[in-house]
């Protein structure tokens, strides 16, 4: 950045405390638009003397942020159909419009953890079901991964690096803890989408295997919020139904 653009950056920064909404307003555009490169100052405007300043400058910092992130997304969405890892992605993505100080590789690490300790216990198991079982066991008594049924709608339950922490969740949240680290040991799981309700499936196993992540222990007994039952679904496969694609 030469100096002319550093000047125009600073000026934009210090409107930030006008008196006039619709010059702050202009100002937190034009910040935005210039991107990271606008966030040194910001940075340095959120820890200044003027009080007034460093709280418009945080507003104007996340605005940055945001916009970042936002191109961030828009980027990766068409990889979404041929990237498997994409997702995990974009996962680590939205924790970030949250904690934009979060490290994506800590939620890398725990994920590629969980999977060394989950490698060696199905280490020479090959059938579907006896993968299925292990895989459940794991998460659910070895970890303590479980639905968070007494406070579901708690927005910690989306977000995969709160989720990886308190090891509750809901539906697709766990399921995407599941799908992520079965997909480092070339488990084939996939997600399918119900009514209020997500589950996985193994694709390999004839026929498929339902997995509900949000029961304790995960697919040892149904969970019926709606009417939708992994036994049932596991049961209409196993008789030729084709209950999803």
């Amino acid at each position: 950045m030469d100096s002319s653009d550093q000047a125009r950056l600073l000026a934009l920064v210090s409107l930030l405390s006008d008196a006039n909404p619709r010059v702050v307003a202009e100002a937190r555009r034009a910040l935005r638009e210039l991107g990271s490169s606008a966030l040194p100052s910001l940075d340095q405007a959120v820890e200044g003397p003027d009080a007034k300043l460093r709280a418009r400058a945080r507003l104007a910092r996340d605005d940055v942020r945001l916009a970042l992130l936002e191109r961030e997304l828009r980027a990766l969405a068409p990889r979404l159909d041929r990237d498997p890892g994409a997702l995990e992605e974009g996962c680590i993505l939205l924790c970030r419009t949250r904690d934009h100080e979060l490290d994506p590789a800590t939620i890398r690490a725990a994920l590629d953890a969980m999977a060394d300790d989950l490698s060696t216990r199905i280490d020479g198991v090959t059938a579907p079901s006896a993968v299925v079982a292990t895989l459940t066991r794991f998460f659910a008594r070895e970890l303590g991964f479980q639905g968070n049924q007494r406070n579901y709608y708690d927005p910690d339950n989306s977000y995969l690096d709160k989720v990886l922490q308190r090891r509750t969740g809901i539906p697709i949240s766990l399921s995407a803890v599941y799908l992520f680290v079965g997909r480092r040991l070339g488990i084939p799981l996939v997600g399918v989408g119900m009514p209020g309700h997500f589950l996985l499936k193994h694709v390999s196993a004839k026929p498929p295997l339902f997995i509900d992540a949000l029961i304790t222990p995960p697919g040892l007994r149904p969970y019926s919020a709606l009417g939708i039952e992994v036994t049932t679904l596991n049961s209409a496969t196993a008789s030729g139904v084709n209950c999803t694609t």
